[in-house]
């Protein structure tokens, strides 16, 4: 009587446990949904009562709420769900969610124009998504991660994850990924003027286009306009555009206008060139309405607006690039390519550390089991004294050897984490003492930047945040002492800002107060202020600003 009674319960639990495992039939239907027809599969999966489900159903409610929006084409605008998405499938990664979760992730961020952290995730993703275990996830990760890097302007680094994609989709005759991601090798392509690059690219997605929607079509036809464009084959551009621009889909509406724009300008068309640009300057969207009015202040367009007109247009337009340039400091593309770059190199030395402590540990098991077996195959041969010693301080010889590596490797780290704001500061002040003069490094001096900077400081140029050649220069820096961003944050506490930076690059490149001034824009006493500035900073008191030369010039 008991066994049974024992029996019955196991086979409950048994079958409870299963059933627990297996999602709810109807989460798994729009699971499958989505891919076909996402805006149905979102319609579906709002109809279930969220409340309703058990605590695993109602995860995976969640996960597919993020997985279906995006399918959709729907702007994510919080990263609250998404961040929980990513910690439960991280601790329950038997579901098979969690490099798709990560993904997820990247796209969310990149909606937000959190570009590093979308950047981070995608390539977390990539690490634990091998071609063999899921090559369509893999292909998607990399077109994605392509695309984030051609929107940072990153041309080159995009180029080898599309060209990994595009090879993914080939394998596995994806149509659309074929358009798709030739498409996009063909904008990164255009973008940084390699437009005859960019055409056979571009073909090729018409080409695979052609088994797809119209909608699809339309998009890639406006590519190939811009494309038309950019090699001034102007008929036929205008002939593409004409055909396409009242049939793109709403999400495509905005580039459209701005290239019509362009090809209708370029062909010195005004009124039709103008209709677009004013429809662009009124979208919703923040960057075409820039777009917008800036063509229509443009020299050509500004003479077919009322004068009153202008002036509205100019109040708006000043509006939109103080916000603009609120939300998109000068040094920002600089940081974000200092962060991709840290963050491959944090990558590849993991990777490297990894393999080392791999082979070491070999290395000293296989020397320890050769030293044993030679141990006892000696003591059974001879057992000599002479020889027991030979062998034993051959042993502790390794032994001193491992204790000094281990030793050394102790005070590296010891010297590298007790480095200090105050130490360092009062490393500079005797450097201070016995510095009078530091000479420019080479690499600066012989650089094609430095000489245009000495240009622009001979004729008292003024030097706009979005020249390049402010990250041009600080890459040579950077060259020439890869410590100094890291002992510059040190002593300034971790928070430098846009003008500061650019201040020091000027006295790093060697530039005087007074050749600063038009430099910068700025009159001579907020050049002296701003030097006051950073040795109040970096010292933590007002100080000889001859001596800020000496401290920015040998970090």
């Amino acid at each position: 009587m008991i066994t049974r009674i024992i029996a019955s319960i196991l086979v409950a639990l048994i079958f409870v446990c299963c059933g627990h495992n297996d999602p709810d039939s109807r989460l798994s239907n729009i699971s499958l949904l989505c891919e076909q027809s996402p805006k149905e599969a979102l319609d579906s999966l709002n109809a279930i009562s969220k409340v309703s489900l058990s605590e695993k159903d109602r995860h995976f409610y969640d996960f597919l709420s993020i997985k279906v929006k995006d399918k959709a084409f729907i702007t994510h605008t919080s990263d609250s769900l998404i961040l929980k998405v990513i910690d439960y499938e991280s601790k329950h990664q038997d579901n098979g969610h969690y490099p798709e979760a990560l993904y997820y992730g990247g796209r969310v961020y990149s909606d937000l124009g959190d570009y590093p952290t979308s950047l981070k995730y995608f390539q977390d993703a990539l690490s634990i998504t091998p071609a063999e275990s899921n090559i369509k996830l893999r292909s998607v990760i990399l077109s994605q991660t392509a695309s984030l890097l051609h929107d940072l302007r990153l041309y080159d680094e995009a180029i080898l994850y599309i060209k990994e994609a595009l090879h993914l989709d080939s394998l596995q005759t994806d149509y659309y990924g074929l358009a798709y991601d030739h498409q996009l090798i063909g904008l990164i392509y255009l973008n940084s003027s390699k437009s005859k690059e960019a055409r056979p690219y571009i073909l090729k997605s018409l080409e695979f286009a052609s088994k797809l929607s119209n909608e699809i079509k339309n998009e890639i036809r406006v590519n190939f306009a811009g494309c038309e464009y950019k090699e001034n084959n102007l008929d036929s551009a205008r002939s593409i555009i004409r055909e396409v621009i009242d049939s793109v889909t709403p999400r495509y509406k905005n580039l459209t206008l701005s290239i019509a724009s362009d090809i209708y300008l370029k062909s010195n068309i005004l009124d039709t060139a103008y209709l677009y640009a004013f429809e662009l300057a009124h979208r919703k969207d923040f960057n075409n309405r820039k777009n917008g009015y800036e063509k229509l202040l443009s020299d050509k367009l500004i003479s077919k607006s009322h004068p009153d007109s202008i002036l509205c247009y100019v109040r708006d337009y000043n509006k939109i690039l103080e916000e603009y340039y609120d939300k998109h400091e000068a040094q920002q593309a600089l940081m974000q390519q200092s962060l991709y770059n840290y963050q491959l190199h944090e990558r590849e030395k993991t990777k490297a550390f990894a393999s080392r402590n791999i082979i070491m540990i070999g290395f000293f098991v296989s020397l320890t089991l050769v030293l044993i077996i030679a141990l006892i195959f000696l003591l059974y041969r001879n057992h000599t004294k002479q020889t027991i010693i030979r062998l034993h301080e051959t042993i502790a010889r390794l032994d001193a050897i491992q204790h000094r590596k281990e030793d050394s490797h102790l005070s590296n780290a010891t010297i590298t984490t007790t480095l200090t704001p105050d130490l360092l500061r009062k490393q500079l002040k005797e450097r201070i003492a016995n510095l009078q003069d530091i000479p420019l490094p080479l690499n600066l001096i012989n650089s094609k930047s430095y000489a245009r900077l000495i240009k622009c400081a001979e004729n008292g140029e003024f030097i706009p945040d979005s020249n390049k050649l402010w990250s041009e220069l600080y890459s040579l820096i950077l060259q020439d002492s890869p410590a100094f961003e890291t002992n510059l944050r040190l002593l300034m506490g971790g928070n430098i800002k846009r003008h500061e930076l650019q201040t020091i690059i000027l006295i790093r490149c060697g530039i005087t107060p007074s050749q600063m001034a038009p430099m910068l824009g700025k009159a001579k006493g907020s050049i002296s202020s701003r030097r006051e500035s950073l040795s109040f900073k970096i010292f933590g008191e007002k100080t000889n600003q001859k001596n800020i030369d000496v401290v920015i010039r040998s970090l």
